[in-house]
């Protein structure tokens, strides 16, 4: 969520200095809110989604026989 947060800033600032640099005049805007959350929750959401689905294979997998197999991997 912080790097969310942190990308939305980072890039309306980075739209507030190309605007600057094409109109060659400095101007604040209140910044899009409702967009930068929509973007803060997508992104929440498609990390949990890329989470979900190796935690779901792992949740499958005994503990002892994923060691198991890791120490036969090291040994051969």
């Amino acid at each position: 969520m912080i790097a969310a947060v942190i990308g939305c800033i980072a890039g309306y600032g980075c739209a507030i200095l190309v605007e600057a640099a094409a109109a060659d005049e400095l101007r604040l805007v209140f910044p899009p809110l409702i967009p930068m959350a929509e973007a803060v929750v997508l992104s929440l959401a498609a990390c949990l989604l890329a989470t979900a689905v190796p935690l779901r294979k792992i949740a499958k997998l005994s503990i002892v026989d994923s060691i198991e197999a890791v120490e036969q991997k090291r040994i051969a």
